[in-house]
């Protein structure tokens, strides 16, 4: 959480989750493992839920958060934005949820909700270093995707 909207960093195992949330002292961090996106009027919105990572503790809060955008984790040494577009967005977003359903009819509503999500929300690949300077172009991501200084 920066300046009241929700930035979500995802991504397997070992992508940077734990240690994104490290390197943003001074936020409120809802977790570093999971949290829960609902719809909110015409957007999404972020909020904690009652699991906990390992490193860090999660928030005590039942507010939501309106998403700012989600950003695929990928650890590089350098920090930039790579644009992803919405098939490719949706594809990353449904391999990282934590749930998966067994009911077969249950896939396609799965699948929508997702497209609609990406469709409202950014969602980029984020290539970080391990650096808190990631976030000058996280925070700009209504703007260019563009390389940071």
């Amino acid at each position: 959480m920066r300046n009241g909207r929700a930035y979500v960093f995802f991504g397997p195992s070992g992508s940077g989750k734990t240690t994104t949330t490290l390197m943003s002292a001074g936020d409120l961090v809802l977790s570093d493992d999971l949290l829960m996106i609902v719809r909110d009027g015409a957007g999404f919105a972020a909020t904690s839920v009652p699991f906990r990572g390992l490193v860090t503790p999660g928030a005590t809060t039942n507010s939501r958060y309106p998403l700012a955008g989600l950003f695929r984790l990928v650890q590089d040494d350098r920090d930039f934005l790579e644009d992803l577009g919405r098939p490719q967005a949706v594809g990353q977003i449904v391999q990282s949820l934590p749930f998966v359903t067994d009911r077969a009819e249950s896939a396609p509503r799965i699948l929508d909700v997702v497209s609609e999500m990406a469709f409202a929300t950014p969602v980029k690949k984020l290539h970080f270093r391990k650096d808190p300077g990631f976030w000058r172009i996280v925070e700009n991501v209504g703007g260019s995707a563009a390389e940071a200084p």
